[in-house]
C-alpha cells in the first residue's frame, strides 16, 4: 500500500524553498533591538499560524471540542514562540554554542511535534507501529538540520553585501532537509510495515543501480544539511580574501586620511597616553611627535583650570559615546590656543581599541566670539558696560552676598543735557559723554560697576559701602567731576553740565537687582525736582512720599515696557447733525494689582520721564491702526483725536515722527487732529507757531485742550494756526451752577466764531448741560451723556449701532 506520491514530494520540497527563501530574507533585515522586538514577536505568531496550518489543517475535524480549541491554540503558541527563539538565537550578535543549541533544539521540536502529530493520526488509523530508534535517529538529523541552518543565516548576515544566489543556494538545501524530514520521521513507521512511503518501490538511478524510496527522503536530506554545513565555511574563505583585501584598503584610507587631515588627530588609548599624531598637530601646536613624549597623557596639555571637565568628557568617550567641547591647549611656546576638541571612540569586535581626538584651533573665531560679547555687553560710544552687563553684574553679586554685604546702586542723569544736543549738536554730545567716561573711570576704584544704559544716563554699582563717610565723598567727586568744564570741539569750546545722582542701598532698601534699579531711579528723578546738581538716597525719598505713590512710581518704566496700557475711545458728536464725526483715544493703565488707573493718576509720572515720548508715539500708532479699520468697515469720515505731551511736541524730531508714524500704519493724516494745551503753546510761542504751521501743512488738525483755564493768552491766539478750542470739563460741569462759568463758556464760543474756529465742549454729563451748549452756538460736544471712554472692542460695536444715528438725547449702548 502505498501513501505519499512522489509528486507531492518534489512538490513539498519546491514550497519548502519557496518559504525557506521568504524567512531568510526577512530575518536578514530584522534588526533584533528592544523597538524592534514586538514587531518580532508578531511576525513569529504568523509564522506560527502558517506552521500550524502547513502540518495539522486537516488533523482536527469534526465537532470543535474546547479541549480540541485548547490544544491548537497551545500548538499555535508553542510554534510562535520556536520561531521568535530561532530569530532570536540568528540575530543575536554574539551567540555561545549552548544558546545556539537551545535555540535549535526548541524549533527542531517544533517540527517534530507536529509531525508526530500527523503520524500518530495515521499510526491509529492503519493500526502501526512506530520504530522508536528510526524515530529517534530522524530527530537527530532534525536537529542538525536546525543548527547547520541557524549557522547558515547567521553567516549571511555577517556579510555586508551578499550575493541573492548565495540565498537561493541556501534556501534550496533548506527546502530540502526539511521538506525531506517529514518523509524521514514518517518512514519510522513505514520502513518495517506493508506501507510504502512512495508508490514507487524503486527508483532507477541507472540500468544497473536502484535507490529505495524509503531512502530517497533521507538521502536528500543529509545532502542538504551537509550543504549547509559546509556553506558557512565555504562563505567565509570566500568572503574573507575580500574583507582582506578590503580592510587593506581600508587602512590604507584611512592612514591617508589621518595624515592629510587639516586638524590635528591625537590617537590615545584606554589610559590617555598618546600613541600617535597626525602632521596637523606640528602646525597647530609646535609639536614634533618625538617633543610630546615628555607629557604622560592627553590631558597634561590641557589648560589646568580645564583639565577636570576635560577627563569628564575622556570617560565618557571611554563608554562609547562621542563628545565634542572646547578648551584650551598648550603649544609647544608655552602659550595656549583656543580649540575644538572632538573625541571619537573606535572600536574592533565591540572591544574599544583607542580614541581619536580631534583638535581643531578656533582662536580666530573665539576672538570673533569675544569681539561679539563685548560688543552685546558693552557701549559703543565710551566703552563702558552697557545695561545688560550692569544687571546681571548686579544680580550675581547679590547672589554671592554676605550677611554683611553693603553695596550701593547709583543712577545719574545728566542735567539739560538736551540743550547741548539741540544747540550744539550730536557729536558735540558725544565728545561730552566719552571724556566723562574717560573721567568716571579714573576716579572710582576697578572693582566699582560703570555704566551707560543709554542716552545720558549712567549707573554705578559699589560694592562696599560699609564706610558712609567715604562712600558720600565718592558721590560729590562724581558731582564735582561733571561740574569741571568741558573744552569740546575743534575750537575747545569750553562747555558747563551738571548731574542728578539717586542712590538705593543694599540691602537696605532692597535685596533685588531690579527693585534697586527703580528705587535708584525714582531718587534721581527727586534730586532733579529739588533743584538738579544734587544727589538724593532712596530712603530720603520715601518720606516725602505715599505709599501708592511710591509703588506706582516704581511700576510705571515697567508698565511701558510691558505694555501695560490700553487706549479707550470716546465718542465726539457734532451739535449740527447730531451724528458722531470723531473719537478721542485715552490712555488707560491695566495695572495688575490696582487694576484700571486713570491718566490723571498716572501721567504725571511717566512725564517726569522720556517715556513718555515712547508712549505718546504707541498711542499714536496703535490709535490709528484701529481707527483705520473703522474707516475701512464703513466709517469712512470718522476722525481720531489724540492728546501730545509737552515733550512729545518740544521734541527736535516730533514732525518727522509723526511722518515716520503714520507712513507706516498708512492712515490718513487728513483725518487726524491732534490737541494741545494753550499752556504747552505758550511755553514757546515761535515754536509753537512754526509746529502748528507745519502740521497743518501734512493736513492735521489742531485743537486747543482745556481752553478757559491756566494761561488764556488771547493775543497769541489769533497767531495760532488751529482749527478748534476745546472748553475744559471744569467750566462745563459748573454751567448749571455758576454764571462765571457760564459767561466764560458764551466768551469763548463767540471768539471761537468770530475767529472762524470750532468750538467743543468736554465732560458733558446732564441734559441740561447739553441744551444749554446748544443754545449758545457750541459746535461739537463728547462726554459720558454719550457714551463714557470704550475699550476697541467695544467702541467697535457702538459705532456699529450709533454711526449713522442722531446721539443727541438717545444713545443705543446695546
Amino acid at each position: 500500500m502505498d501513501y505519499f506520491l512522489l509528486n507531492d514530494y518534489m512538490l513539498s520540497i519546491v514550497v519548502a524553498s519557496i518559504a525557506a527563501f521568504i524567512g531568510v530574507s526577512i530575518i536578514m533585515k530584522i534588526d533584533f533591538v528592544d523597538k524592534n522586538k514586538n514587531k518580532v514577536r508578531i511576525t513569529s505568531f504568523m509564522a506560527g499560524f502558517v506552521i500550524y496550518f502547513a502540518y495539522l489543517n486537516t488533523y482536527f475535524t469534526g465537532a470543535m471540542t474546547p479541549i480540541n480549541l485548547l490544544l491548537i491554540v497551545s500548538i499555535i503558541l508553542f510554534c510562535s514562540f520556536a520561531v521568535y527563539s530561532a530569530i532570536s538565537t540568528i540575530c543575536y550578535k554574539e551567540v555561545t554554542f549552548q544558546r545556539l543549541l537551545i535555540g535549535s533544539m526548541i524549533f527542531a521540536f517544533c517540527i517534530s511535534l507536529v509531525n508526530y502529530i500527523d503520524l500518530r493520526k495515521i499510526m491509529i488509523e492503519n493500526n502501526l507501529d512506530m520504530n522508536l530508534l528510526l524515530f529517534i535517529s530522524a530527530n537527530i538529523l532534525l536537529l542538525g538540520n536546525a543548527i547547520a541552518t541557524f549557522r547558515f543565516i547567521r553567516q549571511l548576515r555577517k556579510i555586508e553585501k551578499i550575493h541573492v544566489k548565495w540565498i537561493i543556494y541556501g534556501s534550496v538545501a533548506i527546502g530540502l532537509a526539511f521538506a525531506s524530514i517529514r518523509y524521514t520521521l514518517f518512514s519510522s513507521i513505514t520502513l518495517f510495515s506493508n506501507f510504502d512511503l512512495f508508490n514507487n518501490h524503486d527508483i532507477e538511478i541507472y540500468d544497473w543501480l536502484y535507490f529505495n524510496n524509503t531512502l530517497l527522503p533521507l538521502t536528500i536530506n543529509i545532502f542538504g544539511l551537509v550543504f549547509l554545513e559546509l556553506f558557512p565555511s565555504f562563505i567565509s574563505e570566500l568572503y574573507s580574501e575580500k574583507q582582506k583585501e578590503l580592510i587593506y584598503k581600508n587602512k590604507h584610507q584611512y592612514e591617508a586620511l589621518f595624515e592629510n587631515q587639516a586638524i590635528a588627530i591625537f590617537s590615545v588609548d584606554d589610559k590617555g597616553e598618546i600613541n600617535k599624531v597626525n602632521e596637523a598637530t606640528k602646525k597647530i601646536t609646535g609639536f614634533r611627535p618625538e617633543e610630546l613624549d615628555e607629557y604622560s597623557s592627553f590631558s597634561e596639555l590641557i589648560d589646568e583650570h580645564q583639565r577636570a571637565e576635560f577627563l569628564s568628557f575622556l570617560k565618557i568617550a571611554f563608554n562609547g559615546d562621542s563628545q565634542m567641547f572646547e578648551t584650551k591647549l598648550l603649544t609647544k611656546f608655552k602659550n595656549h590656543i583656543d580649540v575644538q576638541i572632538t573625541l571619537v571612540p573606535n572600536f574592533l569586535d565591540e572591544e574599544l581599541t583607542h580614541i581619536n581626538v580631534f583638535v581643531k584651533d578656533i582662536t580666530e573665531i573665539a576672538e570673533a566670539r569675544e569681539k561679539m560679547h563685548h560688543m552685546a555687553y558693552h557701549d559703543s560710544l565710551t566703552l563702558l558696560p552697557n545695561r545688560r552687563y550692569f544687571v546681571e553684574e548686579l544680580d550675581r553679586r547679590i547672589t554671592y552676598s554676605t550677611a554683611f554685604s553693603q553695596m550701593a546702586v547709583c543712577f545719574l542723569d545728566l542735567d539739560r543735557f538736551k540743550l547741548v544736543n539741540d544747540i550744539l549738536g550730536h557729536q558735540i554730545g558725544d565728545q561730552l559723554l566719552q571724556v566723562l567716561a574717560d573721567r568716571f573711570r579714573s576716579l572710582v576704584d576697578k572693582d566699582v560697576v560703570i555704566s551707560r544704559l543709554g542716552g545720558d544716563e549712567f549707573t554705578f554699582l559699589f560694592p562696599d559701602v560699609s564706610d558712609y563717610e567715604v562712600f558720600q565723598k565718592q558721590l560729590e567727586d562724581i558731582l564735582l567731576q561733571i561740574q569741571t568744564p568741558f573744552l569740546l570741539g575743534s575750537q575747545n569750546q569750553e562747555l558747563y553740565i551738571t548731574g542728578s545722582i539717586g542712590i538705593a542701598l543694599y540691602p537696605e532698601d532692597s535685596r533685588v537687582g531690579e527693585d534697586l534699579m527703580k528705587f535708584a531711579d525714582a531718587a534721581m528723578y527727586s534730586a532733579k525736582e529739588k533743584g538738579k546738581n544734587m544727589y538724593e538716597f532712596y530712603h530720603n525719598y520715601l518720606k516725602e512720599k505715599n505709599p501708592k505713590q511710591l509703588s506706582l512710581e516704581a511700576d510705571v518704566r515697567k508698565a511701558v515696557k510691558e505694555k501695560q496700557f490700553e487706549i479707550y475711545y470716546q465718542p465726539q458728536i457734532d451739535y449740527a447733525t447730531g451724528k458722531m464725526f470723531g473719537v478721542e483715544a485715552l490712555l488707560r493703565w491695566n495695572h495688575p494689582k490696582e487694576g484700571l488707573i486713570k491718566p490723571e493718576d498716572f501721567i504725571a509720572l511717566v512725564e517726569d520721564s522720556e517715556l513718555i515720548i515712547e508712549l505718546g508715539e504707541w498711542v499714536l500708532s496703535e490709535s490709528s491702526k484701529q481707527v483705520k479699520s473703522w474707516q475701512e468697515q464703513g466709517c469712512e469720515d470718522l476722525y481720531l483725536s489724540v492728546n501730545v505731551s509737552i515733550k512729545q511736541f518740544f521734541h527736535h524730531n516730533f514732525i518727522g515722527k509723526i511722518e515716520e508714524i503714520f507712513e507706516e500704519t498708512g492712515y490718513n493724516l487728513e483725518r487726524l487732529d491732534l490737541e494741545i494745551t494753550e499752556s504747552m503753546a505758550i511755553k514757546d510761542v515761535e515754536y509753537a507757531k512754526d509746529i502748528f504751521d507745519r502740521l497743518r501743512h501734512l493736513g492735521i488738525s489742531i485743537s486747543m485742550d482745556d481752553f478757559g483755564t491756566g494761561y488764556s493768552s488771547l493775543n497769541h491766539l489769533k497767531n495760532f494756526s488751529i482749527d478748534r478750542l476745546k472748553i475744559d470739563g471744569s467750566l462745563v460741569r459748573d454751567i448749571e451752577t455758576d454764571e462765571k462759568a457760564r459767561t466764560i463758556i458764551d466768551t469763548i464760543i463767540v471768539m471761537a466764531r468770530n475767529l472762524k474756529l470750532l468750538s467743543l465742549a468736554e465732560q458733558v454729563e446732564t441734559v441740561e448741560q447739553e441744551a444749554y451748549l446748544k443754545s449758545i452756538g457750541c459746535n461739537e460736544v463728547q462726554g459720558y451723556l454719550y457714551s463714557e471712554p470704550l475699550t476697541g472692542d467695544n467702541m467697535g460695536e457702538f459705532l456699529t449701532n450709533n454711526y449713522n444715528a442722531s446721539l443727541l438725547n438717545r444713545v443705543d449702548i446695546s
